[in-house]
Parts: structure tokens; C-alpha cells; sequence
């Protein structure tokens, strides 16, 4: 389950990433707010479980909107090194902001939706709420699979990624793509943290499980969305191996030396591609 929401993380990091040249690192806040947003719908305005997923993942959408305007808009072309400094400050900002809202205290479970009780298949426990929490980012990562490979947007993120003087020059308009990208991105994340949440509990710390898809871009590279997808159901199986077989605390631990170990052999990752830059 959790390879499930770092492939949609990193999908997002990625997306973003080839749109505009920014490695937005507090994608994974948005993790965190989307949980948040889908808690204050179903449990505290008790809207209908479908409505209230909508709506965080819609105040994710806007929220990328927001971003790609500001802080970002002005500094798109910018260095690299820049962008970082922004998207840290923006980590901080974020996260500050949900500690403020709502404190540093576990939230919670949903207001149950689904059946409770545990399926027997083939010996194993499967509950609903990770069946759920699965088929919905599988239907995610192969709905953007095909949008990306078999569109014209598609086809619009790769002619971006590759040269932004010839996109413009063929009449793209860059500031709507990279507010569309923004925009998915976010929205992705938030589906992942209501994910996250219906299935580990809600807190304010879901961020941090967010920001490990940062790990997922670098194993499956930072140009490949099938790479980070791959990345991240990778970083699930190796943390959930870990944590049965060494213990629970060295889950975490594991997915980055894999990590490191693949960055060593294959620098840009398992499915990046090395850019060569002449000066």
C-alpha cells in the first residue's frame, strides 16, 4: 500500500519536474493536506465519503494552482540551487501552517465507510479499507500512464521536457502547462495522504511519508514517471521486508540504502536518462 502512494508522490514530483525545471520537495506536505482536508469533510461536516475525497482532492488541485503562481511563478528559469532554497522555505511554511491549524496531536481514523471485518484469501487478511485504498491508486497510476504516453498532453510534457524554446516557438503555452502540472501533481498527493489516512490513521506528521517519494524519483529517475512509480512500489516492498524481517525502525532505513546502493551503480536512476551539456 504504501509503494501504492510513493508512486503517486513521485508521479507528482516528476510531472512537475518536467513542466518547469522545479523539484518542488514540499510536494510531500501535500500528502499530509490532503488527509487533513478529507478528515475535516467526512468527520466534521459529515459529507459523503466520494464527495469528501473529491473536495481534498480538489483543494489539492488549488493549491498547486497557488503554487505555480506563487512562489514559483516568477522564478521559473531560475537555478537551480534557487528553486531549492524556495522549496525548502516552502516545506517549512507548510508544515509550520498544519501545526498551526491542527497542532502537533494524532487526529484520528475516518468515520468508517467501508465494511471492517477482514477477507480470508488464501490465508491472507485483506481488509476492505486497503483493497480501497489500492484499486484507487492503481486506477490513478494507469489512468496517468495513458495520459501521459498516448495524448496530446503527453506528447505536450515530452516536447516541454526536452526544449522549452522549441515549445513555444510551436505556440505552447508554458505557464498554463506548468499550472495544469502544478495542479495534477498536488492533487495526486492529496489522493495519496486520504489514501495514507484511511489506512495507517491520520497525523500531522503524513508529510514525512510523503516526502519519501522523493527517494522513489531518485531510484526510478527524475525524467520517468514509470520510473518513479516503479521507485516507489520498490521503496514498499524493501520497507515492509525490512520492518517484518529486522524490525519495525529499520523500514525506513532500508529504502535508503537501496536507494544509495542504485544511485552508485546508475546515477540518474533506474529509468533516467544522462544529459550530456556542452559550454
Amino acid at each position: 500500500m504504501a509503494g501504492a502512494v510513493l508512486g503517486l508522490t513521485a508521479m507528482g514530483f516528476i510531472l512537475i519536474y518536467r513542466c518547469s525545471g522545479i523539484f518542488n520537495i514540499a510536494q510531500g506536505e501535500l500528502v499530509a493536506i490532503g488527509a487533513l482536508l478529507c478528515f475535516a469533510f467526512l468527520n466534521g461536516l459529515n459529507l459523503h465519503p466520494a464527495l469528501a475525497i473529491f473536495l481534498a482532492m480538489l483543494g489539492g488541485a488549488l493549491i498547486g494552482l497557488l503554487l505555480s503562481r506563487f512562489p514559483f511563478g516568477p522564478l521559473t528559469g531560475q537555478p537551480m540551487l534557487a528553486l531549492f532554497i524556495v522549496s525548502l522555505g516552502l516545506l517549512v511554511f507548510l508544515r509550520a501552517g498544519i501545526l498551526m491549524v491542527w497542532g502537533t496531536r494524532d487526529i484520528g481514523y475516518f468515520r468508517p465507510f467501508l465494511p471492517q471485518g477482514a477477507i480470508d484469501f488464501a490465508g491472507l487478511a485483506l481488509y476492505p479499507r486497503e483493497l480501497f485504498g489500492f484499486g484507487v491508486a492503481a486506477a490513478l497510476l494507469l489512468v496517468f500512464l495513458w495520459l501521459f504516453r498516448f495524448t496530446r498532453f503527453g506528447l505536450v510534457l515530452r516536447a516541454v521536457s526536452e526544449d522549452t524554446r522549441i515549445a513555444r516557438s510551436l505556440g505552447i503555452n508554458l505557464k498554463v502547462l506548468i499550472a495544469v502540472a502544478f495542479a495534477i501533481g498536488t492533487a495526486v498527493a492529496a489522493v495519496g495522504g486520504v489514501i495514507l489516512g484511511l489506512t495507517q490513521g491520520i497525523t500531522t506528521n503524513l508529510g514525512d511519508v510523503g516526502l519519501a517519494g522523493l527517494a522513489a524519483v531518485l531510484i526510478g529517475g527524475m525524467e520517468s514517471i514509470l520510473g518513479g512509480i516503479v521507485g516507489g512500489l520498490l521503496i514498499g516492498v524493501v520497507t515492509a521486508m525490512a520492518s517484518y524481517y529486522i524490525g519495525h525502525g529499520f523500514g525506513g532505513v532500508a529504502a535508503y540504502v537501496v536507494m544509495l546502493i542504485i544511485l552508485l551503480v546508475r546515477p540518474y536512476g533506474l529509468f533516467g536518462q544522462e544529459r550530456i551539456e556542452r559550454v
